[in-house]
């Protein structure tokens, strides 16, 4: 295996969209959108769902990724990585890998780029049913994200049934965020605020060591970003629901159990208001 050039390494590695190229069984492209990164001289992604593009790289190995870079050239036209190579499928840690991958944007306190996103979502729609209800979470977080998703689902002949937003305050948010612990042994993550462990300080679920964490995007500086962004990039997608009449205020304020019975008593609701 060549080594990677620094140049395409640092591209690689950088927070750039890569488009994935196989062939169907036809021997016509199927071009995808996925977050890449490397492990020594590997370009590797992660994949969630048996999605046509496994199912096509299972039956034939070759593929392409093409990556653009964000500078221009001299001529000012938009630069381009392009790798062919053989792809090779391993089970397991592609949650890992995603979340990995992901931190490039979180780590700095910004949202996934809206093209990215939307994206990824369109994939994943189009492998599931329409028989099959869908509840997205965290998503759509800009005005654009939601409009793409209008658009998105009238394509696939499905509709919003309702958009739930969990009312929390935000003095209640920035305790929460410092209350986060994780499980030494089997990484469940607890909030001490909302639901700590049972057993102070013991993992419910396999009695393993409890103490706080904290994650990198949610240093004081980062938060205060996230905070940010999010008065001036989600807000407006609470008045576009509520404008539309389909946004449902929840509050968010109490124990998981609590939480939890108000959103499917309002679910119940929802769906007895549907039949009649």
């Amino acid at each position: 295996m060549a080594p990677i050039p620094p140049e395409a390494r640092a591209l690689l590695e950088s927070d750039a969209l890569g488009h994935l190229v196989t062939l169907n069984p036809d021997g016509s492209p199927q071009v995808t959108c996925i977050w890449i990164g490397l492990e020594g001289d590997e370009i590797v992604a992660g994949h969630l769902f048996p999605q046509q593009k496994l199912r096509n790289m299972e039956r034939d190995p070759r593929v392409t990724i093409s990556v653009e870079a964000k500078e221009t050239n001299d001529m000012g036209l938009r630069q381009y990585l392009v790798v062919h190579g053989h792809a090779r499928i391993t089970d397991g840690g592609a949650p890992e890998l995603l979340q990995k991958l992901a931190q490039t944007y979180m780590s700095k306190g910004q949202y996934v780029p809206d093209d990215v996103t939307v994206k990824m979502v369109r994939e994943r729609l189009a492998d599931i049913s329409r028989k099959t209800r869908i509840v997205f979470d965290g998503f759509p977080r800009t005005v654009a994200q939601a409009e793409a998703l209008d658009k998105l689902l009238k394509e696939c002949g499905r509709s919003l049934a309702a958009v739930l937003l969990l009312d929390v305050p935000r003095d209640e948010l920035l305790v929460r965020l410092g209350a986060r612990a994780t499980c030494s042994r089997c990484q469940t993550v607890y909030s001490l605020a909302v639901r700590p462990p049972k057993v102070a300080g013991v993992c419910d679920r396999c009695g393993g060591p409890v103490s706080a964490t904290a994650r990198s995007d949610e240093s004081p500086e980062v938060v205060k970003k996230r905070l940010e962004i999010y008065d001036n990039e989600t807000k407006p997608v609470i008045d576009y629901f509520e404008k539309r009449g389909v946004l449902q205020r929840v509050s968010g304020v109490g124990t998981m159990d609590e939480i939890g019975a108000r959103l499917l008593a309002l679910l119940e609701r929802r769906k007895s208001e549907r039949v009649t």
